[in-house]
C-alpha cells in the first residue's frame, strides 16, 4: 500500500476563500432576484430606497416639483419687490403732497420781515393815523410778494400759511386764520434767500411804500437757516369732494 497522500498546509485557507466567495456570489444573485420582483417602499429622502426605473421616476417628479416652488418663490419675490416700488413711489407722492399743503414741519434759507406799528404816528384825526398803523391788507400784499419772489413755505407769527388761510381785520386785531395776532408781525418765508430779498427790497415794492410812512415799520433781514411749523388747522371739506374716477 502507497503512503497517503499529504494535504498542502495552505489548501485549507485557499478551500475557505473559495468558498466564501462563492456564498456571496450566491447570495448577491439570489438578493437580485428578490428585489426584481419588488419595491422596496422604506421612506427616503425622495421617498424609495430602490435603484430601479421607479426611484429615478420620482426623482424626476421631485426634481419637477422643486422646480415649480423655485418658480414660484421667484414670482413672490418679484412681487415683493414690485410692492415694494409701488409704496415707496405711493410714500413719495404722499410727502410731496403733505409738503405742498403745508402739513409738514420745513427747514431752509429764506429771509424775516418784520412788520410794526409806528411809534411816531400823529394824534388825533383817524384817518391821518391809519397809513402808521400795520393792518391785514399790508400783511396780504407782503404775503403775495413773498409768493411772487419765490416762497415755497410761508409762517406768519409762527402760524403756517396754507391755501384757505384767511387774514382779516376785526377791529383793531388782525386775525390769521383764526389766530390773532398783534404788532409786531413777524413773516418767516423759505426760499431762495437772495432772490426773495433782492425783490422784496427793491424800490416800488410794498416794503418801499410802508416805508415812505415810517422806515421804522419795516425789518427785513437774511435768515441761512429756519424752521416753520406745519398747519395745525383743520384739513377737512365739507362740501369740495374729489372727483371719482370715470369707468
Amino acid at each position: 500500500m502507497s503512503a497517503p497522500h499529504k494535504i498542502p498546509a495552505w489548501s485549507a485557507p485557499v478551500s475557505f476563500v473559495a468558498f466564501l466567495l462563492g456564498f456571496l456570489l450566491v447570495s448577491a444573485f439570489s438578493t437580485q432576484q428578490k428585489s426584481s420582483g419588488r419595491i422596496n417602499t422604506q421612506p427616503s429622502r425622495y421617498g424609495f430606497r430602490s435603484t430601479s426605473s421607479d426611484l429615478i421616476s420620482v426623482i424626476d417628479d421631485k426634481e419637477k416639483e422643486i422646480a415649480k416652488l423655485r418658480e414660484e418663490n421667484a414670482k413672490l419675490l418679484a412681487a415683493q419687490v414690485e410692492g415694494t416700488k409701488q409704496s415707496d413711489i405711493v410714500s413719495q407722492s404722499l410727502r410731496e403732497a403733505k409738503l405742498l399743503a403745508g402739513l409738514t414741519e420745513v427747514v431752509g434759507p429764506g429771509v424775516e420781515i418784520t412788520l410794526k406799528d409806528s411809534e411816531h404816528a400823529p394824534q388825533g384825526d383817524p384817518q391821518v393815523i391809519e397809513p402808521y398803523l400795520i393792518h391785514d391788507d399790508d400783511i396780504i400784499k407782503v404775503i403775495n410778494e413773498c409768493w411772487l419772489s419765490g416762497a415755497e413755505a410761508i409762517a406768519i407769527n409762527n402760524q403756517r400759511i396754507v391755501a384757505g388761510t384767511s387774514i382779516h381785520c376785526e377791529g383793531p386785531v388782525v386775525y390769521v386764520g383764526r389766530v390773532p395776532v398783534s404788532s409786531p408781525v413777524v413773516i418767516r418765508a423759505i426760499g431762495d434767500l437772495k432772490t426773495m430779498y433782492g425783490a422784496l427790497n427793491m424800490n416800488g415794492r410794498y416794503l418801499s411804500k410802508i416805508r415812505l410812512t415810517d422806515p421804522s415799520m419795516v425789518e427785513l433781514k437774511e435768515v441761512p437757516k429756519m424752521t416753520l411749523p406745519a398747519f395745525s388747522g383743520s384739513t377737512q371739506k365739507q362740501f369740495a369732494k374729489p372727483v371719482e374716477a370715470q369707468k
